[in-house]
């Protein structure tokens, strides 16, 4: 792939795929260009390798640093588990990610995090569960992020079906793949007696108050630049659907 041109002081909001729309989508009234860049040549995340996603990622955000990016939102919990701090020691730039959902369902009973199984797996979410409670579960779907990305919404009940057989009927559900936020509405079909806690308010929040901290005029026509690593193009009908 050619490499892509990027404006000058753009946010960049980056994942493998689509899942980071749903951090995207609180961040279009920023006064700044606006990238969203999907790396879906190597989607899933979910399924490589930490040391690769961590070399792959810092080789990308380097790639950024001569358009002098606003800053970075690394919209992936895999990514940010695997990566995040390998990157903040590359560039100069502010970079900010997505953790777990761990500590805002901790008051719960029977609180269950959802994730890809690399990021439920790493040592950042064994040190979540460790400070939050080990009465946090934490739970893979099988294949979810893969089945949002595609639009198989008979895949996505299947799973969710199946997900209700394997948890129960949890009283807090945490979305920490960034693919789940965007059929939220489902999951609470098949889990209405759970709540359900996503991070894209609070990441966007934090995104506003890093780079804007003195506030900022809502810019009322967004600067919006679409970037796949597959099909620009069909990412934009993608975002179109979600936007």
């Amino acid at each position: 792939m050619a490499r892509p041109v990027i404006k000058p002081h753009s946010l960049i909001v980056f994942d493998s795929g689509i899942g980071g729309f749903s951090i995207f989508r609180n961040l279009l009234n920023l006064p700044c260009p606006l990238v969203y860049f999907a790396d879906q040549k190597y989607f899933p995340y979910g399924d490589r390798d930490p040391l690769w996603l961590e070399s792959h990622l810092t080789s990308l955000a380097k790639s950024f640093v001569s358009s002098h990016p606003l800053g970075l939102v690394l919209a992936c919990n895999t990514g940010t588990v695997a990566a995040i701090t390998a990157i903040r020691q590359s560039v100069s730039y502010p970079v900010i990610g997505v953790e777990p959902v761990t500590k805002p369902i901790s008051a719960y009973h029977h609180p269950v995090v959802w994730g890809t199984p690399k990021a439920l797996e790493s040592a950042r979410s064994s040190s979540l569960r460790s400070r939050y409670g080990s009465h946090i579960r934490y739970y893979a779907p099988p294949s979810l992020p893969s089945a949002i990305e595609h639009q198989d919404f008979p895949l996505i009940q299947q799973i969710l079906a199946q997900a209700q057989i394997d948890i129960g009927q949890p009283d807090a559900i945490g979305l920490s793949c960034t693919h789940f936020p965007l059929v939220k509405s489902l999951i609470q079909q098949y889990f209405p007696a759970s709540v359900i806690v996503e991070p894209s308010l609070a990441v966007a929040a934090q995104v506003k108050q890093l780079l804007f901290p003195q506030g900022y005029t809502p810019s009322v026509t967004p600067h919006l630049h679409y970037i796949s690593t597959q099909s620009s193009v069909n990412l934009k009908k993608l975002a179109e659907q979600y936007l």
